[in-house]
């Protein structure tokens, strides 16, 4: 069973892949079948960890700039 339903999460996420494809084809105007290759596309994520902070910290850097966000504040 669990080897199905990963076989069907993978079937959902190509199926996601190729719309969000022609999607961006659509954008583009482009083909929906024309196969646009992005530079990078098919190199690994790299993701940073950020040391937790207290949230008095947080607040200040999302504020921080971003004058609409301090005035609904």
């Amino acid at each position: 069973l669990e080897l199905g339903r990963i076989q069907r999460d993978s079937r959902l996420a190509q199926a996601s892949l190729e719309s969000a494809r022609r999607e961006l084809n659509a954008l583009l105007g482009l083909p929906p079948t024309y196969k646009l290759e992005l530079t990078g596309s098919a190199a690994s994520l790299s993701t940073t960890v950020a040391q937790d902070v207290p949230d008095d910290e947080l607040d200040r850097r999302l504020l921080a700039g971003r004058f609409e966000l301090r005035a609904l504040e």
